[in-house]
């Protein structure tokens, strides 16, 4: 194989997404050995529920420097006070080059008895060093507020799910031992540029605004589930920088009264539908219209509509040409994309799909007549999927 360029050698490996595979082709030659390894290790878990991978993880890292720079996703899952210390610490010294990380798993239904993990202070330090880009916080119960608006700081993106925050009155000892890892917080914060907020993250939307209005006001992008923030305390807090806003329904009502601050550099936006009896959801479509001159793009996501009797959702065309209306006389034109996620006997080629297809055009004329109105189809579970193969593996 020595006639073919590396360039294309790396190209034809890239395309390879089974471990098995990856480790096969590490032995068939050394053409292929090193970006072999480096997709094969590009990715490493730790999971302190398994104590014997994260000693031979510490050992790879360790013994093989060039293994421990291919490292670029990590994901760190159920620390607590029993984690090995000195192990991580090692870990921590051998790797440089993290650009996405998951931290995930650690909770406990004990609150009264939590003692923390002593892993908090370092683990904020390396993250703090890395080249970080992304940072995922999943299931993690409880934080402190110290170390919560350190994660705020660690990346240009950052994203919570099911997180909650100590409250004043609670005692843990991760804000006794940490002595500040991260003196510039104030300056780091100004990094990040896009939030994103999933179910179980109200705590984390206080803090966000608590600190928006004196350490950050270059967010570019936020996410966030309106039933952690039915006010859009967030959107408030961010107007002036705000690019993007996803506010996600589901699962929640917006007020009758929506109230939203101009946004006056807003060029996309995307809501998540309910399409379970709530209404007041076009009436936040339809303020958000109003509050953004610059709007280019509006997308209306469904995301589980194989549930969902769409003809009997969508035939209320009080609904659709309102919103029609709308988008016909906003002065940027903006174009309006429906997404939904359907089994495969309803997508593009079924008859339910072309019912559903006229039935958009005829509710929505104006924006149809004008070539602004486009839908989209995907599977759910592969979009589920995709998420998912997202976080970095264990190996």
């Amino acid at each position: 194989m020595g006639f073919l360029p590396q360039e294309l050698v790396n190209l034809i490996i890239d395309e390879i997404d089974d471990i098995p595979t990856l480790k096969a082709s590490c032995l068939a030659g050394s053409i292929l050995r090193g970006e072999s390894q480096r997709r094969i290790f590009r990715s490493l878990c730790l999971n302190c529920t398994k104590p014997r991978r994260v000693t031979a993880a510490c050992s790879l890292v360790t013994e093989s420097p060039r293994i421990a720079a291919y490292i670029t996703c990590l994901t760190i899952l159920g620390l607590s006070e029993l984690a090995d210390v000195e192990t991580f610490l090692r870990i921590f010294t051998s790797i440089t080059n993290v650009r996405r990380c998951l931290i995930g798993g650690m909770s406990s239904m004990f609150f009264g008895h939590l003692r923390g993990t002593p892993l908090w202070p370092p683990l904020l330090n390396f993250l703090s060093n890395q080249p970080l880009h992304e940072l995922r916080v999943v299931r993690v119960t409880p934080l402190s507020p110290t170390v919560a608006l350190q994660l705020l700081a660690i990346a240009p993106v950052v994203s919570f799910r099911s997180v909650y925050v100590l409250n004043g009155e609670g005692s843990s000892t991760t804000d006794q031992d940490i002595d500040d890892p991260m003196p510039d917080l104030q300056q780091k914060l100004s990094r990040l540029r896009n939030l994103i907020l999933e179910n179980g993250t109200s705590d984390i939307c206080d803090l966000a605004v608590l600190e928006a209005g004196t350490r950050n006001r270059g967010l570019l992008r936020l996410s966030f589930a309106c039933l952690e923030d039915p006010r859009s305390r967030l959107v408030f807090a961010y107007a002036n920088t705000l690019q993007h806003i996803s506010f996600d329904t589901r699962g929640s009502n917006p007020p009758e009264n929506v109230l939203l601050p101009p946004l006056p550099a807003l060029r996309s936006v995307e809501f998540y539908l309910n399409f379970d009896g709530a209404t007041n959801d076009r009436v936040l479509i339809s303020t958000l219209l109003d509050c953004s001159p610059l709007l280019a793009d509006v997308t209306l996501s469904v995301s589980e509509a194989r549930h969902v009797n769409f003809h009997a959702r969508l035939n209320d065309y009080s609904r659709l040409s309102a919103l029609d209306a709308a988008l016909g006389v906003h002065p940027a034109r903006p174009t309006v994309r429906w997404r939904f996620g359907l089994d495969a006997d309803r997508r593009n080629d079924s008859p339910a799909w072309r019912e559903l297809v006229a039935l958009l055009q005829s509710g929505m004329p104006q924006v149809h007549q004008q070539k602004r109105l486009l839908l989209e189809t995907y599977e759910w579970q592969t979009n589920l999927q995709i998420v998912l193969n997202g976080y970095p593996h264990d190996l």
